[in-house]
């Protein structure tokens, strides 16, 4: 195969930045906080985390939100839309003075990182762009030192490559999530006779 070709050909998968950034990203980080990773020493009370959700809880969004912001100990029943939510509209001001210096840098990190890349004027700007990626690398990097090579998994190692796909096709990430699909998700499953070939049983 000629290079350019393999080139094409991974360039071609688009990375989901639903499950990349809400559900993986952004559930991880908080399950290493909160200590819900077996083996993981707690990096605050049970106490404090609880404390985070509650500041969150106490904020309402507007009638366009399909959710309202819920209390972390329904963090389990959390959908991507709600990990969104948390992520872009001020989570850093939930955390501080909460989280020690470190885990602050790493919600600030990937907060802002994500705000960037989700607004459609700034993923047009190739130096906020660029801020984006770095960013997002500060995250990586301060996880790796705080939790070790465990909190590093191929999902938060693509963090590093997310920035790619806005530069490539200059829209909001959220342009090419799948959130579109996430109201859906219900009734397709319905459709499903059975967990074996699903494909097969929606044709």
């Amino acid at each position: 195969m000629a290079k350019d070709e393999a080139f094409d050909m991974v360039s071609g998968f688009v990375i989901d930045p639903m499950h990349l950034l809400c559900k993986n990203a952004m559930g991880r980080f908080l399950d290493f906080i909160s200590g819900d990773m077996v083996g993981q020493k707690r990096v605050i009370t049970i106490q404090k985390f609880n404390d985070i959700g509650k500041r969150y809880s106490k904020n309402r969004f507007p009638v366009e939100f399909h959710r309202q912001p819920r209390t972390f100990d329904q963090l389990a029943h959390f959908k991507c839309s709600e990990m969104r939510m948390l992520l872009l509209y001020g989570f850093e001001m939930f955390v501080s003075q909460i989280l020690n210096e470190s885990m602050t840098k790493m919600a600030v990190c990937l907060s802002a990182a994500t705000r960037i890349i989700s607004d459609r004027n700034l993923c047009q700007n190739r130096a906020m762009i660029r801020k984006a990626d770095q960013l997002f690398g500060k995250f990586v990097k301060l996880g790796e030192e705080a939790f070790k090579v465990h909190f590093v998994t191929l999902n938060i190692h693509m963090l590093t490559h997310l920035v790619d796909d806005t530069l490539e096709f200059k829209e909001p990430v959220d342009e090419r999530s799948c959130f579109k699909f996430e109201n859906a998700l219900k009734s397709i499953k319905a459709l499903c006779k059975g967990y074996k070939k699903p494909m097969l049983a929606l044709s």
